[in-house]
């Protein structure tokens, strides 16, 4: 291939330029800086835009049960319970109306009288017996003719012991416990 004057003027002038151009990238290459060591740790910068809020967590698990509260104030006096007596088993109407559980109360038997089986002399009018009394609308005692007793205690409204202290004999006590639903759980009985 023949190429005429003017081309080859160009392409002379092309090389010229590409030869020109790789010695200059040469050098420039040659009086590039090799990297110094690492500098030290700049300053902290200041503080940043608070960013917008994110979306909420999922819920987490349920938590411990926590203690008991202390005891509430004393409510007011309510109206005095109304009691059935079954034979010697009492029970009181609960504040719903519904009944509580029946309670025997019935002691053990006292002794036997003794003589010759003829007709006791005339005893003067003993007092009424039994004597009930109450506190706060609950009752809390029956006194007996021969000097028995019997003292109820309650928590919150609901009658937890009862002791049975009879002359020359050691107290005998009832301890009752509800069930969740308010029904007797159990009686334990006890000698003091």
């Amino acid at each position: 291939m023949t190429l005429d004057p003017t081309t080859r003027n160009h392409l002379g002038l092309i090389a010229l330029s590409v030869k020109r151009t790789r010695k200059r990238i040469e050098e420039l290459e040659a009086r590039a800086p090799v990297p110094g060591p690492q500098g030290e740790r700049g300053l902290p910068g200041g503080r940043g835009a608070t960013g917008e809020p994110g979306a909420p967590g999922a819920d987490g698990a349920q938590g411990l049960q926590g203690e008991q509260g202390p005891p509430g104030p004393q409510g007011p006096k309510g109206d005095k319970p109304d009691h059935q007596w079954d034979g010697t088993a009492l029970k009181f109407e609960k504040p719903d109306g519904t009944w509580g559980p029946a309670v025997d109360l019935k002691g053990a038997p006292g002794r036997r009288g003794g003589g010759d089986g003829s007709a006791a002399p005339a005893q003067p009018a003993a007092p009424t017996s039994p004597v009930f009394t109450y506190t706060d609308g609950l009752l809390s005692g029956v006194a007996y003719a021969d000097g028995s007793t019997k003292v109820m205690t309650y928590s919150a409204g609901q009658l937890t012991r009862v002791d049975l202290s009879r002359p020359g004999q050691p107290t005998t006590r009832k301890a009752l416990t509800y069930n969740p639903d308010g029904t007797v759980g159990a009686v334990v009985e006890s000698v003091l």
